[in-house]
């Protein structure tokens, strides 16, 4: 909820209790004159709610398996059909229950009218709390209202607002993502069949398309921290028509995850937004909304390999490198339980190590250019374990390594190719 309705909703919560204070009557009962209670329960109890304007009908409902409530819109015509949902803001909805539960009727007559909008607010158990019909109009601040079979009365002009169906619309979370958390288990980013794909391995990150590799972990955090905390503009009622971005995020355990899917105009702005609850191997839609996004989201998703890719040629700990073979000289370098070799072999296996599994690249390209070939360098671990090879290119100061399709270049001097055996 932002701060501005979070006001709002302060100010007629103060207005309504200051309204029971100063119009109840000093001997209470029953009688014309009376001020009632509107739903006669504390907000804790207070479920369903449902406004009309007699074409529209809005509801907020509980939806268990998201784990909070939702806004649904339908004709008031046509209420079995599938009616557009989104989540609502629990911080809001807090909010308007603590109203709805100080919130009273000044009876004026015991027989009820009719009246173009009504309210319906029901229990956790789906008791009836409120039927209550009322005009559009305010007459000295205060509205005509009707309990449904029951008396006949006025209710104030703030809380007839508070009641509107497009009040109850802004109740809406306005997150892109709602309830996106820490939990994200898998990011994809399709660019019209440019796919980019993450996922997350333990505490660490790895790209898996188009290259599988280890991401950077600072970078993909960056980019969790964006697509948590992004906010919609407003909601609208275009659709995504051109230069499309496909954003897809899956949060939570395998047996009760939350998928969100994003496909986004990144001219117009415009995101048409769905989220889905996985329960097992069953999927079900929970919500649907298409909404206006900040520029700000479309830039997050302006990504690519090498803006995620991990800026360290080998994630393996060099302490867990157990031999080297550099292809180009034919050199083996073989650690033992008393270390390297010899001096030399030493200066050039950690020189390398160093390098590698330590120090970040200062280039990240998906060619080495017109950088020479020199060759390759076999890793192995302790036990004759095979850790892969990186190849090497130097050129204009240079030099660059690739285990795929992913080239990481380093700054080095001459004295720098000399120790590491390439010159």
């Amino acid at each position: 909820m932002n701060g501005r309705t979070a006001a709002i909703l302060v100010v007629i919560l103060g207005a309504l209790v200051a309204a029971v204070i100063l119009t109840t009557p000093g001997a209470g009962g029953p009688g014309v004159g009376r001020v009632v209670p509107l739903v006669g329960v504390p907000a804790s109890q207070i479920g369903e709610i449902g406004s009309t304007d007699g074409t529209i009908v809005v509801r907020i409902v509980p939806r268990p398996d998201w784990g909070g409530w939702v806004l649904s819109q339908s004709f008031a015509d046509d209420t079995n059909a599938s009616a557009p949902s989104w989540p609502v803001s629990e911080t809001t909805r807090a909010a308007g229950v603590r109203v709805l539960a100080n919130a009273t009727l000044r009876v004026e007559r015991n027989d009820p009218a009719e009246h173009p909008r009504g309210v319906t607010i029901l229990s956790l158990n789906r008791g009836v709390l409120c039927a209550l019909s009322f005009d559009d109009q305010a007459l000295g601040g205060r509205v005509a209202a009707s309990v449904l079979g029951g008396e006949r009365g006025t209710i104030e002009r703030e809380l007839a607002n508070f009641l509107s169906m497009e009040s109850l619309l802004a109740w809406r979370d306005s997150a892109v993502l709602p309830g996106l958390d820490a939990s994200v288990v898998t990011i994809s980013i399709d660019r019209e069949g440019d796919l980019l794909s993450l996922r997350r391995v333990g505490s660490a990150w790895a790209l898996e398309l188009p290259v599988v590799e280890p991401a950077d972990g600072a970078r993909v955090q960056e980019l969790l921290d964006g697509l948590v905390g992004a906010g919609s503009e407003r909601f609208v009622g275009d659709k995504p028509e051109s230069e499309i971005v496909t954003l897809m995020v899956e949060a939570g355990p395998s047996g009760d995850r939350r998928r969100y899917t994003a496909v986004i105009d990144t001219s117009s702005l415009v995101a048409d937004v769905m989220l889905f609850k996985t329960d097992g191997e069953t999927t079900t839609e929970v919500a649907q909304a298409s909404m206006r996004v900040p520029a700000e989201f479309a830039g997050l998703l302006d990504i690519d390999v090498v803006d995620v890719v991990s800026r360290r040629s080998v994630a393996t700990p060099a302490s867990e490198v157990a031999g080297m073979t550099l292809t180009w000289s034919g050199r083996e370098l073989a650690r033992t339980s008393s270390g390297w070799a010899s001096s030399e072999d030493e200066s050039t296996a950690e020189s390398w190590l160093d390098l590698l599994t330590k120090r970040d690249a200062d280039a990240i390209e998906m060619s080495a250019g017109e950088a020479e070939d020199v060759g390759a360098i076999e890793l192995s671990g302790f036990g004759d374990l095979a850790m892969g090879s990186v190849r090497v290119r130097v050129g204009e100061g240079m030099l660059w390594a690739a285990k795929d399709r992913v080239w990481r270049g380093y700054r080095v001097s001459g004295d720098d190719l000399v120790r590491l055996g390439v010159r």
